[in-house]
């Protein structure tokens, strides 16, 4: 009996441990370890698939500002649609509105890890880095939204402007000027063409494009100030005093007030009276256009 025994146990033991390994269900895991709304989004398959690790990382980039209104409202929706550049917009809004510019570059900075071949992705960060005056991080983004989709005119115009503030002065026509002749009526590209074309020294040619940019909007402050400087170059003071007096009207805390008040002061310090003697023609030639 006592060998039978032992046998029949062993057995029985074997059969057991056949089962355990085999045939049992896993125990399942602490839901408070697991079910967070990452890991359940990434066993239901969130729209691209992205692991979570990638919305763990956002989140710890983000630090306390996880907790504001607006990024705690859509970050659920963010969870399952990351293909949507919406969502981006809306996280990182709050924090370049808080100065928090630095993190928003950070947030999608890492986001172009994983998604590679979202254009809109790329634009919004060269947009940050161009706010954080990292022209060549700017650049940088601006390529690959380009790369991602060539014909994305914005990516295309931001690019060529930064490559201006870059002194890239030759790369940024050729880029305007293929961007203008597909679309003519951007006075956007206008505008940085003139300013690209005055640093190449063709103010005449500057002073066109500037122009054709005046007669279609006068409300845009950097059209006087360049048309100013162009005048300027081409030795008429008069239109240069005009043209720099509007720009610190429309924009007296403008990036370039201080350089046209630096002119200004050396015009009227060359001639004490162009004030006066502007003012004196615009009121003349005010006075025969009611007449007539």
């Amino acid at each position: 009996m006592g060998p039978a025994i032992g046998i029949v146990v062993m057995i029985v033991a074997i059969v057991l441990m056949v089962w355990i390994f085999f045939f049992r269900e896993p125990k399942k895991k602490d839901k408070k370890e697991d079910e967070t709304p990452e890991n359940l989004i990434v066993e239901e398959q969130n729209d691209l698939g992205l692991p979570a690790e990638f919305f763990s990382e956002l989140k710890a980039i983000l630090g306390p500002d996880y907790e504001h209104p607006q990024i705690k409202l859509v970050w659920d929706e963010f969870l399952e649609r990351p293909s949507d550049f919406a969502y981006y917009e809306l996280i990182t809004t709050p924090l370049l509105s808080h100065d928090k510019t630095k993190k928003a570059e950070e947030f999608m900075a890492f986001t172009t890890g994983y998604i590679t071949d979202n254009f809109k992705i790329y634009q919004h960060l060269g947009d940050i880095r161009a706010k954080m005056a990292d022209l060549a991080g700017a650049k940088e983004a601006y390529e690959k939204a380009v790369e991602v989709n060539p014909e994305e005119t914005d990516a295309l115009m931001n690019l060529g402007y930064v490559l201006i503030g870059l002194e890239n002065y030759n790369e940024a026509h050729d880029i305007l000027a293929k961007l203008l002749t597909a679309n003519p009526e951007n006075l956007h590209a206008r505008l940085y063409l003139g300013m690209c074309l005055y640093h190449l020294g063709r103010y005449e040619d500057a002073y066109e494009e500037l122009n054709r940019v005046y007669k279609k909007d006068q409300r845009v402050p950097q059209v006087h100030y360049f048309i100013g400087l162009c005048f300027l170059q081409m030795g008429h003071k008069k239109g240069t005093y005009r043209a720099l007096s509007r720009y610190l009207q429309m924009h007296p805390d403008g990036m370039y007030a201080m350089d046209a008040s630096k002119v200004l002061d050396e015009i009227e310090a060359e001639n004490p009276d162009i004030k006066k003697d502007i003012e004196e023609e615009e009121a003349k030639s005010k006075g025969e256009s009611s007449d007539s």
